[in-house]
């Protein structure tokens, strides 16, 4: 009888345990989380490496949402016009535009593919989806420094240089397959600054 009620108890505390254990145990994740740490750096690390000092002060406007900022660049740009924080890139005049924190920093543009191409540069709004410190293009062949991806296959990026044990600059400074190249100093900044979802806008 004694063992009996010793193998009722022991029944009872193994089915407790094992239903709060079931109950409280975390659901599997179906994707795994993006490991940022190798993508994306702490803004304020990667401002410091990159050797950028925040404090500036932009000419802010009373009233002017970031939506009607984006809806602003994207019809004309008003003098005075503070954007929301992002890239904001005109093609025909092979410029970019940074907006962060109400600062405006202005950049040339090496290359783009033009229209009437297959992988002609994309026009649109879009916004920061992956950043990598040096892609390989799977295209190409080709490192990308600073890249930030916006779209399908295309990225912003620095100078190019060959995949291989000497990373050769390529040649040819003028061409690009689709994605807007800078100089790589520029794209240094940008890529700095740049957070996972800010606006991309190519006009």
């Amino acid at each position: 009888m004694k063992k009996m009620k010793l193998l009722i108890i022991c029944f009872a505390v193994f089915a407790v345990t094992f239903a709060v254990g079931w109950m409280t145990a975390p659901e599997p994740a179906d994707v795994a989380p993006l490991k940022t740490e190798e993508y994306v750096p702490r803004n304020r690390a990667a401002m410091a490496e990159a050797g950028i000092e925040k404090g500036l002060k932009g000419e802010m406007v009373v009233g002017e949402s970031a939506a009607a900022a984006r809806s602003g660049f994207s019809k004309s740009l008003k003098p005075g016009l503070v954007l929301a924080d992002g890239l904001y890139i005109t093609l025909d005049e092979m410029k970019a535009e940074l907006w962060k924190d109400g600062v405006k920093r202005e950049y040339k543009i090496g290359a783009i593919r033009a229209e009437g191409h297959k992988y002609d540069t994309p026009r649109g709004e879009f916004s920061v989806l992956h950043k990598e410190l040096n892609h390989l293009s799977t295209i190409y062949s080709v490192w990308m420094p600073y890249s930030i991806h916006f779209k399908d296959d295309f990225f912003i990026h620095g100078e190019l240089t060959w995949n291989d044990a000497a990373r050769t600059p390529v040649a040819g400074g003028g061409k690009s397959g689709g994605c807007v190249r800078m100089s790589t100093e520029n794209m240094k900044e940008i890529y700095a600054l740049l957070e996972i979802g800010d606006s991309i806008v190519v006009r």
